[in-house]
């Protein structure tokens, strides 16, 4: 197993490019395997939400942008990413 862990900055360009390299190869991932919900604060400057639309649209899968939140949008704006998720969590698994 490589040990190799690389900067914050490429940890999260391999990330994201995994995830776009699994919609291409899969053409999308199929809703009955997998369920993904893509959140992004939308305030976020270091990744902003355009980056997060782009992600889910690859992915085929729903955005949510996180009102008064920036980067850390979970802690930021916690009652509302609770909401969401509960519910999409709710749903992923009903």
């Amino acid at each position: 197993m490589d040990s190799y862990v690389g900067s914050e900055t490429e940890d999260k360009q391999k990330l994201y490019y995994s995830l776009i390299d699994a919609a291409v190869i899969h053409d999308g991932f199929p809703e009955n395997i997998i369920n993904i919900l893509v959140m992004a604060g939308v305030e976020d400057k270091p990744r902003p939400p355009i980056e997060a639309q782009e992600m889910a649209k690859l992915i085929g899968c729903a955005c949510v942008e996180i009102p008064n939140a920036g980067h850390i949008a979970n802690l930021e704006n916690l009652s509302f990413t609770n909401e969401k998720l509960s519910k999409f969590v709710f749903h992923a698994t009903s």
